[in-house]
């Protein structure tokens, strides 16, 4: 996750909760200026306006809950860049998680939408060489509409979601067509 703070950020904290330890991890600290104009005086027509400087530093910052133990502290410091990695991973199966569970559910939500007894396929109660064809023919473009339609298709982009670059951090979710 991108942090913007006016302070420096430490390498790594660790914040003792019962049994577990909270371990909150830094990198990629960027320091920059900001300028600001303030005004001091705003019942004059004076421009007494005054140009501040703030520092701010911008950074990737990564939380990983463990279990507290002794040494801990010092297994983070002598190994930070594995603890990062472990903490990115967290990161990452965390919010796949999260996106994939809203897209089954959207899955979900509109699997009605394709279930076959709203397809209108006509079957007729008996089957004879006349009655055959149009049957075939009903349940033929009942699924075509289904296999080949809109809500297939957004069906699909549900789907394809996890292969979307910039998964997890950046997704784009489809847009449900209307039904008609």
């Amino acid at each position: 996750m991108k942090v913007q703070n006016t302070q420096t950020p430490s390498l790594y904290c660790i914040d003792i909760s019962g049994d577990d330890a909270i371990i909150r991890l830094t990198q990629n600290v960027v320091e920059k200026q900001i300028n600001t104009i303030k005004s001091k005086n705003r019942r004059s027509n004076i421009d007494n306006s005054v140009t501040e400087t703030t520092t701010v530093y911008e950074y990737d910052c990564y939380t990983l809950t463990t279990k507290n133990r002794a040494g801990l502290e010092d297994d983070v410091s002598k190994n930070i860049e594995q603890w990062i990695e472990k903490a990115k991973q967290s990161e990452i199966e965390k919010l796949s998680t999260e996106i994939r569970n809203k897209r089954n559910a959207l899955l979900a939500e509109c699997d009605a939408d394709v279930a076959l007894d709203r397809l209108n396929l006509v079957i007729p109660d008996k089957i004879t060489a006349s009655t055959l064809l149009a049957g075939v023919k009903s349940v033929f473009e009942g699924l075509s509409s289904v296999l080949n339609g809109d809500m297939a298709r957004y069906r699909q982009a549900l789907r394809d979601i996890p292969q979307q670059e910039g998964f997890p951090y950046n997704v784009k979710f489809p847009i449900k067509p209307n039904k008609h």
